[in-house]
């Protein structure tokens, strides 16, 4: 795992407080404590020359000295001092101290008892030599150094004062090759510790910071949005809550996210929705103010003329009869207006019944015969012989077969044809209306069943529609839930939509 700021902070900080540990206990080991291990030459030939006293002092002097005789004792212990630079005294096994020499009241007070109670509990005589270093109250070696030497002569050594020892203390002197081994010692000691603390700071530092990187990476993914990776560290302790605590600040982080983004989707979708309503209303409206301005228009030319009695009889009559054209197709406009309005509504329901197709279909090409007549059309209706019955609104229906032959027969040419026919399939049934004429262009298609939309616009003022037929159609079949449309074909151009069959046909 790549390192960190944390990783590297813990690092120094731990490798920190173990040089400071370590190199205190260097100090006291090699300041204190070494001195007990790391006595220098000076000192043991000091030792030896003591140690080579006493003996002496012994052959020469205690061989001949009554075991009451303090005074001769103490002056043989002040002249041992005075030749050697130690203190001494004699001492007996129970720790009682019967003879010492002047200089001994000038020692510190801790370095007799630390000797008698050597003596007491025995533990002098676990030394190999009979050399020995004062320790302090503390138990830490001071800079004071002894001997000891067992007194001899047979006649000291009575049942009152057991076996007596000859004891001598002097002060440790440090010369310089002390220091140099103890520089030379500690600082490569130290540079070892220095190394060995940051290798396994940065051992501990790592391991302790790897859970918190890997949350902290989790976080990071989780403000880029990124829900997909889940902390993994499963141990049971406050990092593994607060692991759980994110993978389920996750969860429902992306949920919260999804459901908003949803949210925000229906919305913008509403939203185009309800642009596009205010964009047909607004084209509705203004298609509406064109619709009622032409006749309306028309009719107060002809209104102005009557009223000013300025026409001739006949031109009187033919005014009379336009403008009662255009009062009814005022009124269809009206009705359609208020049809589309009330089909557009939530009110609008459709009644779904039972009929025979074959029989609506021939009623309404009954109806359109005269028309039919009028412009020589050959009608085909050979493709409705087969009957078939479906489930849907009949009068509704009606009022779409109705339009799309009107469409039919004004869109045809003169002596052209127009045929209905019945098609089968999927357990549907497809009603088509063609007609022999001018192919629609692709991008007008959808146009077509727009409120008031006409391809031709050159020749609205010679056509008796409103412009909502289409677009009454399309409400009708929306509430049929029809699929409805329009195509070219070869010669002409076709309008369609299916009907669900109420029972299937043999």
């Amino acid at each position: 795992m790549r390192s960190s700021k944390i990783t590297k902070k813990l690092t120094i900080l731990v490798a920190a407080m173990m040089c400071c540990f370590l190199g205190a206990v260097i100090f006291a080991q090699f300041f204190v404590i070494s001195r007990a291990y790391m006595t220098s030459n000076y000192t043991k030939n000091r030792v030896e020359d003591l140690q080579k006293a006493a003996r002496l002092l012994d052959e020469n002097g205690f061989s001949s000295v009554k075991v009451n005789d303090t005074e001769t004792m103490t002056a043989l212990l002040n002249r041992y001092e005075r030749e050697n630079h130690a203190c001494c005294f004699l001492i007996t096994g129970n720790s009682e101290i019967i003879a010492e020499s002047e200089g001994l009241g000038n020692l510190s007070p801790i370095c007799v008892t630390y000797v008698q109670k050597l003596f007491q509990t025995g533990d002098i005589f676990d030394y190999s030599e009979t050399m020995f270093r004062v320790k302090n109250g503390i138990g830490i070696p001071s800079r004071y150094v002894g001997i000891f030497h067992t007194i001899l002569p047979k006649e000291w050594r009575t049942d009152q004062s057991g076996v007596i020892y000859f004891v001598a203390v002097t002060k440790e002197v440090y010369t310089t090759q002390n220091y140099r081994l103890f520089a030379r010692y500690s600082i490569v000691l130290f540079l070892a510790v220095l190394l060995l603390s940051f290798l396994f700071a940065n051992i501990f530092a790592r391991y302790v910071t790897k859970p918190v990187l890997r949350l902290r990476d989790s976080a990071m993914r989780m403000s880029e949005m990124d829900f997909s990776c889940k902390c993994d560290y499963q141990k049971k302790d406050e990092l593994g809550d607060l692991s759980d605590s994110l993978n389920f600040l996750s969860d429902k982080l992306s949920e919260t996210i999804c459901t908003l983004e949803n949210t925000n989707q229906k919305l913008k979708s509403d939203l185009d929705v309800q642009l596009e309503i205010d964009r047909m209303r607004k084209n509705f409206i203004a298609s509406a103010s064109h619709e009622f301005k032409t006749p309306l228009t028309l009719l107060r030319g002809y209104l102005e003329m009557l009223q000013e009695d300025c026409l001739p009889e006949e031109e009187r009559k033919k005014a009379e009869r336009v403008m009662i054209a255009e009062i009814d197709r005022l009124d269809r406009l009206v009705l359609n207006m208020l049809d589309l309005s009330y089909l557009e509504s939530d009110v609008f329901e459709i009644h779904m019944e039972h009929f025979l197709l074959n029989d609506l279909v021939s009623r309404y090409a009954t109806e359109f015969q005269q028309q039919f007549m009028e412009k020589k059309i050959f009608f085909d209706m050979s493709g409705v012989q087969k009957p078939y019955v479906v489930l849907a609104d009949q009068e509704e229906i009606g009022r779409v077969l109705s339009n799309f032959l009107s469409n039919a027969i004004k869109n045809a040419e003169f002596e052209g044809k127009v045929s209905l026919r019945l098609q089968e399939a999927d357990g549907r049934v497809k009603v088509s209306v063609y007609n022999q004429g001018d192919h629609i262009e692709e991008k007008l298609m959808e146009q077509i069943w727009i409120p008031f939309y006409r391809i031709d616009r050159s020749r609205v003022r010679n056509r008796k529609g409103t412009g909502l037929g289409l677009a009454i159609c399309r409400e009708i079949l929306l509430r049929h839930n029809s699929q409805y449309g329009v195509h070219n074909v070869y010669d002409g151009v076709e309008f369609y939509f299916w009907l669900p069959l109420a029972y299937p046909t043999e």
